[in-house]
């Protein structure tokens, strides 16, 4: 009887014994998950504490007492007078100052680009010999918010004679097939993300390769996408959507629905305004336009309607020149009238 008390108690010493070590184990388990996060957030904290780097090139600086030194003067109250002795211009960073002014790029940094497009599209076209000049791709500039950057080395320029030949070959292609190589070419493309300015109402414009041929760079890209194409094939232009008669001079060239090919200008009318884009597909049952949409440009279907209408790519003279009549000047007051 005493044997088998004894086995009882064994057995339960050992059960205790392995519950124990299970918690035990579990408790472990817990404080090593816990040291882990608590170590891995220790680690990330400091990304995420850093300040965004600013380009204002001024020290951020708040004027305080020692910035002060009292004068022998009193004010009203027979407090004596301070007197700002810091030389110091008082600056506090705001998210204007994170603005980066130098992230810009000109139309000349895509002409060199595009003139390499022209050449393989019309090599393709015409089937040319591979004697032709190859365009390293890595040499063109990435359809992306950064600037574009191309060798400016004199010594990977072609001679003047393959420079002819070049230009022979992209002569080959209208206006209108250039128009729509260079509409595809901005596919994807969107503002730029580090140069901005803050209005009052806190909103942000991004600055935009296509306004920046405007006086506003930071202006609606979709204004500028047409005029930033055009300007890029030397089709020299003024260019002023926010004004009403200038709109009725380009109406005034607008060609019938009908004989629209690809590559042609589009305006469309709708409540809030006007959008410019170029004529990308033209079938039967769908057409297709490439625009400025949601803050980037796209290719997106589109749909006719008697207020919209086409233009050609070539302008004419009434696009050259806004003409405003002059007021016509009064005559002068006799000083004794």
């Amino acid at each position: 009887m005493k044997n088998q008390n004894s086995d009882r108690t064994q057995r339960s010493d050992q059960m205790i014994q392995k519950r124990f070590h299970r918690r035990w184990k579990r408790v472990v388990s817990l404080l090593s998950g816990i040291v882990v996060f608590c170590t891995t957030y220790a680690l990330i904290l400091p990304a995420i504490t850093v300040e965004a780097p600013v380009y204002c090139e001024k020290e951020e600086h708040i004027h305080s007492a020692i910035c002060y030194q009292e004068s022998s003067q009193t004010d009203s109250d027979g407090n004596p007078l301070k007197t700002l002795t810091c030389q110091l211009e008082e600056h506090e960073h705001t998210r204007q100052c994170e603005s980066n002014p130098a992230s810009v790029e000109t139309p000349e940094d895509w002409k060199n680009f595009l003139r390499d497009e022209y050449l393989k599209e019309s090599e393709e076209r015409f089937e040319e010999s591979d004697s032709s000049p190859e365009i390293a791709s890595s040499d063109l500039p990435q359809n992306t918010e950064n600037t574009a950057e191309t060798s400016s080395d004199p010594s990977d320029s072609p001679d003047p004679a393959e420079q002819d030949e070049i230009q022979k070959k992209i002569d080959e292609l209208s206006l209108n097939e250039k128009v729509l190589l260079t509409a595809r070419s901005q596919l994807g493309t969107e503002a730029r993300k580090d140069n901005f300015l803050v209005m009052e109402n806190g909103t942000e414009n991004r600055w935009n390769r296509y306004a920046s041929i405007s006086s506003d760079p930071y202006d609606d890209a979709g204004s500028w996408f047409v005029p930033w194409i055009l300007e890029l094939l030397d089709e020299n232009i003024i260019w002023q959507p926010d004004q009403g008669e200038w709109m009725e001079q380009l109406e005034q060239l607008a060609e019938r629905k009908d004989e629209a090919e690809v590559g042609d200008i589009v305006v469309l009318k709708n409540g809030s305004g006007v959008t410019f884009g170029i004529l990308s597909e033209l079938e039967a049952e769908q057409t297709k336009m490439i625009a400025w949409s949601d803050e980037k440009i796209e290719e997106t279907d589109i749909e006719l309607n008697d207020s919209d209408f086409i233009l050609k790519p070539v302008m004419t003279e009434l696009l050259t020149e806004v003409h405003v009549e002059e007021p016509a000047e009064e005559p002068a007051q006799d000083a004794d009238s």
